[in-house]
């Protein structure tokens, strides 16, 4: 069963530093059915700070070309 009621876009380039973590975990909460466990809660607030963590990296410049993760993998995998 879905969490959410519905789809909703929780970081966008124009919003994503104007809302603090607070509002945008309100916002989330509040498009929960009611009946959600304290496990779901858990989940969103998990995705929500993996979300935020991968776009710092972004900005930072932090990331790996489609080769440089080929080449990653083809070291693990062998």
């Amino acid at each position: 069963m879905a969490k959410l009621k519905e789809p909703i876009v929780v970081y966008s380039a124009k919003n994503r530093k104007s809302i603090s973590p607070k509002q945008t975990l309100f916002n989330v909460l509040q498009q929960m059915y009611d009946n959600v466990t304290y496990d779901d809660m858990m989940y969103e607030i998990y995705l929500l700070q993996k979300v935020e963590c991968g776009l710092k990296e972004i900005e930072e410049g932090n990331i790996l070309s489609n080769e440089d993760v080929k080449k990653r993998l083809r070291k693990w995998l062998n």
